[in-house]
């Protein structure tokens, strides 16, 4: 990873996070021995926690340090490209998936435009629900041509991971983001009550040779979710 060394180091904690090193309730070490760890400063590890507890994955406590929170709330970083496998683990949630359908079919326009192929080029779509402990936390349309469609099934149910040995993961991505109200289906299929407030992002992803890979719609429980970014001047 690029950037701040606070941005490496609150990296570096959110993954033993994930790795179980530390689990909720639990304090990391004092200040002055995660400056020796990392061999930074004061004020460079201090900016790192307060990350994490702006991410909520940290609780500072007066006498005891900082906590690891409950990692029931989870982060989609706008400045990253991640999976939600990987923004699940990194919230120590076990991923999981429940597949409505996957089918072969035509492409529409939007798809077309995204791939650059003709109206009506084969295409793969894949419906499902991804849970986080079980629990339905965004629903997943993805569109992929059927030509690059990876190896059903995915390992570990994880598509980047299927692209990535596939050697199409998206290096990089385009994003659009849309408040929307649940319908019908999509209420039953995230169990919230009709018309809840959700986030639909809409992601065109391209390969490192810039080739179109994938094109999806997914609608997030912004009661699970948190969308968060960091820009400078």
């Amino acid at each position: 990873m690029t950037g701040p060394m606070y941005l490496k180091i609150a990296e570096n904690l959110r993954a033993s996070f994930a790795d179980g090193d530390y689990r909720p309730g639990q304090a990391l070490p004092a200040e002055r021995l995660l400056m020796e760890q990392f061999s930074v400063s004061r004020v460079t590890i201090r900016r790192a926690l307060k990350e994490l507890v702006d991410e909520q994955l940290l609780q500072a406590r007066q006498g005891s340090g900082y906590i690891v929170q409950s990692l029931s709330h989870l982060k989609q970083p706008l400045n990253s490209i991640t999976s939600f496998s990987e923004d699940c683990m990194s919230r120590g949630l076990t991923p999981g998936s429940i597949l409505i359908s996957r089918k072969l079919g035509k492409s529409n326009r939007e798809e077309s435009a995204h791939f650059c192929v003709p109206k009506g080029s084969d295409v793969l779509r894949i419906r499902r629900v991804r849970t986080g402990e079980g629990e339905p936390l965004l629903l997943e349309h993805a569109t992929l041509l059927a030509t690059r469609a990876p190896t059903w099934p995915w390992p570990d149910g994880s598509l980047y991971r299927a692209m990535q040995k596939n050697n199409t993961l998206p290096q990089r991505v385009r994003q659009q983001y849309f408040p929307v109200l649940a319908d019908k289906s999509q209420s039953d299929r995230l169990d919230v009550d009709e018309n809840t407030p959700l986030m639909l992002v809409i992601r065109a992803g391209y390969a490192a040779n810039n080739t179109p890979v994938e094109y999806s719609h997914c609608w997030f429980r912004p009661d699970r979710w948190t969308f968060s970014h960091e820009i400078q001047r």
